[in-house]
């Protein structure tokens, strides 16, 4: 037997350094790997975080937003019968025709923006705007834009469990019931299916017929299919419900837009309250806009201008720009309130209050308008008369926010209030 040899194996120092090379190789790439996917990700969460802000900051009541999401779906073609979109749409349609007393054209019309808004879904939600359901409320996801929804209790903000077809018919209804009432009858009473949807988009939806959410060939192709689809033409307007309750005041009696911060556009000129200014008045410390020192008031701000009755004495009070009033109601009777007080609002998105010319209850006549009255620059608001008590001063201010968001800041120079005399009559 030959005797036991070590084998022993040598190795090429190329092949050494080959391998080291190749292993260092695999380290770089992994590392290269793991660089770029941090990258990517920082990326990512950076557009989804901009993409927030920009949903947030653009959005008005419309399911076009890209910020919109369902937390369910409608089935089915709404134009075929057995289909959810179908039974959500007839119950809009039968809603308004037997419990408020629509004609057929007038509640197609409806339903064609229903159709626009949701797609029928009762539970379609816009984060950005904060709306929610079939017409999409404000006031479900925030109250940036108004808290529409919860009017009435029927609905509450964040439970999707009450965006349900029964609660939101009811809501409607409530609200053609109170601060809606002029688009019950503007809507209600129309004969035209087209012009219906006009007008619903308009007087209920708050949509300019110039802004392209609009999308005015489709709402009226929409309502001429549910006109047709529900039989429309066979049923007229019933004046016995579309009457509703008085609009004329109370907490309840606002028409408040909730499109602030929505393409708008003008509405016309301002001008002064009273015939009797024919250039800008001077005004007594404290009666101005802005800080005022020594008057007495919370951080010294004054949200408007008082006009007082030394000067202005038994004038009616004009109305300061084009607007419909969305707002009469009374808040308590002595110079520390509001007394009866009327909000103007305007197409190019300013709210003008009228303040502080009435306090007592029996002093209502002092008002000369009401809740769904469109007036003109220069069309008459109310009376400023010492024959009233309490009376010293008419208070007008402007805001671009809602009444009740913007009353929150009245004593806070935060940008809420306007100094409307300085910024738009004399501009």
């Amino acid at each position: 037997m030959a005797p036991f040899q070590k084998i022993t194996k040598r190795f090429n120092p190329k092949e050494i350094l080959k391998r080291k090379l190749r292993h260092h190789t695999f380290k770089l790439i992994v590392l290269i790997s793991i660089f770029f996917a941090a990258i990517a990700g920082i990326c990512l969460v950076g557009l989804t975080f901009f993409s927030i802000i920009l949903g947030v900051n653009s959005s008005c009541d419309n399911d076009d937003n890209t910020d919109t999401y369902s937390t369910g779906q409608v089935s089915g073609d709404w134009t075929k019968q057995g289909t959810t979109a179908y039974k959500n749409a007839k119950q809009i349609f039968d809603t308004l025709t037997k419990e408020k007393g629509f004609s057929g054209a007038g509640a197609a019309g409806a339903v064609a923006n229903a159709k626009r808004e949701s797609g029928f879904n009762p539970k379609a939600i816009n984060t950005g705007g904060g709306v929610a359901g079939v017409f999409q409320w404000s006031g479900f996801v925030h109250s940036l834009n108004g808290n529409r929804i919860t009017q009435g209790g029927f609905i509450k903000q964040g439970d999707t469990s009450t965006l349900t077809m029964e609660n939101e018919m009811k809501l409607m209804l409530y609200e053609l019931n109170h601060g809606y009432a002029s688009a019950a009858s503007a809507v209600g009473n129309e004969t035209d299916p087209e012009k219906a949807a006009l007008l619903w988009s308009e007087k209920y939806e708050g949509v300019s017929l110039s802004d392209a959410q609009t999308k005015i060939n489709d709402i009226k192709a929409d309502a001429k299919a549910a006109y047709k689809l529900f039989n429309g033409a066979s049923i007229s307007a019933d004046k016995s419900k579309l009457g509703g309750k008085s609009s004329d005041s109370g907490s309840t009696n606002t028409n408040e837009e909730d499109n602030s911060g929505c393409a708008i556009v003008s509405s016309g000129d301002w001008g002064w309250p009273f015939k009797s200014i024919k250039s800008t008045p001077t005004f007594e410390s404290g009666q101005q806009f802005g800080h005022t020192p020594n008057a007495g008031r919370r951080n010294d701000f004054h949200d408007g201008y008082d006009f007082g009755t030394d000067k202005y004495n038994n004038q009616d009070i004009l109305a300061i720009h084009d607007g419909e009033v969305v707002k009469v109601d009374h808040q308590g009777s002595t110079q520390n309130d509001l007394g009866y007080y009327v909000v103007v609002k305007s197409d190019d998105g300013y709210y003008e209050v009228y303040q502080e010319f009435a306090f007592d209850n029996s002093d209502k006549d002092a008002i000369s308008v009401k809740v769904g009255d469109k007036v003109k620059t220069g069309d008459k608001i109310g009376e400023l008369s010492t024959k009233y008590d309490h009376v010293t001063h008419v208070h007008i201010g402007v805001t671009k926010k809602p009444f009740e968001q913007a009353l929150k800041s009245s004593f806070s120079d935060d940008g809420t209030w306007i100094d409307w005399v300085k910024e738009l009559v004399n501009k």
